[in-house]
């Protein structure tokens, strides 16, 4: 057996040990530059929602890569149901809603609130010339090469359509 798959048993051993079958579970085995490393897939932030929103509303790329890249949820649902692209593109960042979007996040997420992501994409402000600006463009044209963006919906009308079972939209 290689070194690393020694690493890989031992951390896993260690884990269901120390944690049982559960928390052996919830830990990612990675690597880091060669070294063997876990991650709880499961830790919650300060807030109590699933840690990938924490680090979402601060720009932790690093840390999001780790996490996704040890098994975490890119879809965990927090705040209102709301999906860490959601979180992004509410707070208007548009840089982090890429990174998330070109990672595999769920273009058609909705939250409680009704927002989506064409929604938020369709109305938001940010000037062009900025960072967020330029990566809102981007994200703009990935939702219209889907046929997404022209047909959003109020938060309203949303909420309105899941009560009566009529979303997504056909």
């Amino acid at each position: 057996m290689s070194p690393r798959g020694w690493a890989i048993g031992a951390v896993a051993a260690l884990a269901v040990l120390g944690a049982g079958t559960w928390g052996a579970a919830r830990l990612g085995i990675i690597e880091i530059g060669g070294v063997m490393s876990t991650v709880d897939i499961e830790e919650k932030g300060p807030d109590g929602l699933p840690i990938i929103h924490w680090w979402v509303e601060r720009e932790e790329l690093a840390k999001i890569q780790i996490l996704l890249d040890g098994g975490g949820d890119i879809e965990a649902p927090g705040f209102q149901g709301a999906t860490p692209l959601l979180k992004a593109a509410v707070a208007d960042n548009w840089p982090v809603a890429l990174w998330l979007i070109e990672r595999g996040a769920f273009l058609g997420a909705v939250d409680r609130a009704g927002m989506t992501l064409p929604y938020l994409a369709a109305t938001s402000r940010v000037p062009k010339e900025t960072e967020r600006g330029q990566a809102l463009e981007k994200v703009r044209l990935l939702l219209n090469e889907r046929g997404m963006l022209g047909q959003y919906y109020e938060p309203a009308e949303v909420k309105k359509r899941i009560k009566e079972g009529n979303w997504p939209p056909k």
